[in-house]
């Protein structure tokens, strides 16, 4: 899958879930991702662009035609190939677009009792069994698997980069350490439940369909030339919108639990998150008005993709504290003129194998 003795290889997935339903009778329109393979070209570029990846060591794995699938086994083994071969000095990236959920956790490594998933273009869901019972899905990917894949075989010297753009990716890696910017959002009780909606007001003035895979209704935006017509939708379940748990000061570290010195500190590992575990994840769905060319993106990649193409050397503190900055404006947004309990949010979160070092310049 790869060619042998490459100093920098990735791994991009992307998943749209067409013609899927969602969990417990989540129509179509209400679970498909029509950013996911816009969000892989833009990582693509970017890593081509700026960083010395070159295409032919880019593996790719899409739901479209002349593409490898990205089912269970498809994913697994392509991370699998991602590392093999790996030696000190190499750079990996590995990206997620897609949906993610949360199981629960049987062995008590959880603060919040809950393992973090993605779900492959072939996940299952047995939905006579309780919410509660991990059984319930199969043909997944559990944050577990993840870490024994991606991060517990990196050799000493071995850099990898992991950005996931889907819901309850916080600690998806199951990193260490984790980190975000600024006070969390306090607790809430009043999530809505799996598949109930999230509404926004129709414009007065507005004449444009809506598109057949919106979930919510256009809202018109200028971003520079283009008009442009969006929506939102969440990149896993509906619940919940907000983080569980006390509000925590900026700088703070998710995780003190660290006793000793990890097997693989010597190597690097960084995962950059959409959200929170406790949060979702959401794509802005946008069309151009005069061609109707599909734009959509996760809000995540978007505000990725922006900031290191503005300065492609960032230190790992300013990446982060932009991208919250950026993803709690678009939020604000789209809360505008919505009462509080239909508000939506996503922080963005950095994990890493060894404590951060903030000023640290973004090198993939």
């Amino acid at each position: 899958m790869f060619p042998a003795n490459l100093h920098k290889k990735a791994l991009c997935v992307g998943i749209s879930y067409k013609g899927q339903r969602g969990p417990y009778g989540l129509p179509p329109k209400d679970w498909e991702l029509e950013g996911a393979h816009n969000d892989v070209r833009k990582v693509i570029g970017l890593l081509t662009k700026y960083y010395g990846y070159e295409e032919d060591n880019i593996t790719v794995l899409l739901d479209a035609a002349d593409h490898t699938p990205p089912t269970e086994k498809n994913i697994v083994s392509a991370m699998e190939a991602l590392l093999d071969g790996a030696s000190p000095g190499e750079n990996l990236f590995f990206f997620f677009a897609g949906h993610g959920d949360q199981i629960t956790n049987l062995d008590h490594t959880e603060d919040d009792g809950k393992d973090e998933i993605i779900l492959p273009l072939d996940w299952k869901l047995d939905e006579t069994l309780d919410k509660e019972d991990r059984k319930r899905y199969s043909q997944i990917i559990i944050d577990d698997d993840m870490n024994n894949i991606l991060v517990k075989r990196l050799p000493r010297g071995c850099r990898l980069t992991a950005l996931f753009d889907s819901c309850h990716s916080g600690t998806i890696l199951d990193l260490p350490y984790s980190r975000f910017y600024g006070p969390r959002s306090p607790q809430r009780s009043d999530s809505p439940a799996p598949g109930s909606p999230i509404t926004l007001p129709r414009p007065p003035s507005q004449s444009h369909p809506q598109s057949p895979t919106d979930v919510l209704p256009h809202n018109q935006v200028r971003r520079g030339p283009l008009e442009l017509t969006y929506a939102i939708n969440a990149r896993g379940r509906k619940d919940p919108l907000w983080r569980k748990g006390p509000c925590i000061l900026r700088g703070a570290t998710l995780d003190d639990r660290i006793s000793g010195t990890p097997a693989s500190e010597a190597a690097e590992a960084i995962s950059w998150s959409a959200c929170s575990d406790g949060q979702n994840g959401y794509e802005m769905r946008r069309s151009c008005k005069s061609t109707h060319e599909n734009i959509s993106g996760g809000v995540m990649v978007d505000a990725f993709v922006a900031i290191l193409e503005n300065d492609p050397y960032r230190p790992y503190g300013d990446i982060l504290e932009c991208l919250t900055e950026r993803v709690r404006e678009a939020c604000g947004k789209i809360n505008k003129g919505k009462p509080e309990d239909e508000w939506i949010m996503q922080e963005p979160q950095l994990g890493s194998q060894k404590k951060p070092d903030l000023g640290q310049l973004f090198a993939p």
